[in-house]
């Protein structure tokens, strides 16, 4: 739960409804305790994964961010990219936008998830759903992102 809100998501991850619920803002509450107690003091970096089932955006990982330089940006996108370029065929070749030197579809990482307040840094990353749902491809694209992670240096 990265929001202290319910939701009702319609067929392509439009906001239908919102409202605040006791059952949402504990589970976020949750959330939050759990990554405060996993990071074991200030958090610098944090790292989120969205799924997204918007249509127009099947082709793209959108990566939304706070705190990050246009250098930092550039070193992560261009890690990513090279990444995607060394999955095997049978993998989509997503194209990766990444704020602040791309417009985004979700440009403020502060509205997506609670911790935002908590971190130093960090990005809410939209995946298509379609790639997601495969975990050949799930578990390629979490290497690219570990390999832009490394690359990025957002912790210097």
């Amino acid at each position: 739960m990265k929001r202290p809100t319910a939701q009702l998501i319609g067929q392509d991850s439009q906001v239908l409804r919102q409202w605040n619920s006791d059952r949402a803002a504990a589970a976020n509450a949750r959330y939050v305790a759990l990554v405060k107690e996993a990071a074991k003091g200030p958090l610098q970096n944090f790292y989120e994964i969205h799924s997204n089932h918007r249509a127009q955006y099947v082709g793209s990982i959108e990566v939304s961010t706070q705190g990050v330089a246009h250098s930092e940006a550039v070193r992560f996108k261009d890690a990513f990219t090279s990444a995607i370029g060394r999955l095997d065929n049978d993998a989509p070749k997503l194209a990766v936008h990444v704020s602040p030197i791309d417009r985004v579809t979700y440009p403020n990482y502060g509205n997506a998830t609670s911790i935002a307040k908590l971190s130093r840094k960090g990005c809410a990353i939209e995946h298509p759903a379609s790639a997601l749902a495969n975990r050949a491809w799930r578990v390629a694209y979490a290497q690219c992102l570990a390999a832009a992670i490394e690359a990025a240096h957002w912790d210097t």
